[in-house]
């Protein structure tokens, strides 16, 4: 599906969906921009460019965190188009899912997605959550097709 040949370009499609549960009521330690920051690192890391204001990117991407029970369906469908799968998720136990899809620029068909689980523990620190969140990051784009 994408090519590593010269570095494919990718571009943010949408800000980062960020949907927390009334039940956690403890602050997040990371932010939507630490969760890009990380995406775009272990990307990078596999050669992908992430495309500037003035180029045309090859492939955009687009991600969600679910943080407790499960985001509004209207919230995800149209842009992850990963709702039903999530349909299992307890709503109670509290996990920490992020869902990332790649799709062509402007087009609705998603080329690859993929998601990851995590339980969220209370009273972790900034630099435990971040490396958490990375190796949550590396597993699932391990699964990526970069060629």
């Amino acid at each position: 599906m994408v090519r590593k040949q010269g570095g494919c370009q990718f571009n943010w499609r949408s800000e980062i969906i960020w949907h927390q549960s009334e039940s956690l009521a403890s602050p997040r330690p990371l932010g939507r921009s630490d969760v890009r920051r990380v995406i775009e690192a272990e990307l990078k890391s596999k050669g992908v460019r992430f495309a500037e204001p003035d180029e045309a990117p090859e492939y955009s991407i687009v991600a969600a965190i679910l943080m407790g029970d499960s985001a509004p369906a209207s919230e995800l469908q149209s842009i992850v188009q990963l709702y039903p799968a999530l349909r299992s998720v307890s709503q109670t136990l509290e996990r920490g899912t992020l869902l990332v899809a790649i799709s062509y620029p402007g087009s609705e068909q998603l080329l690859w997605r993929g998601a990851v689980q995590v339980f969220l523990l209370e009273g972790f620190s900034r630099d435990e959550g971040k490396s958490r969140l990375e190796a949550a990051v590396r597993s699932l784009f391990a699964r990526v097709p970069l060629h």
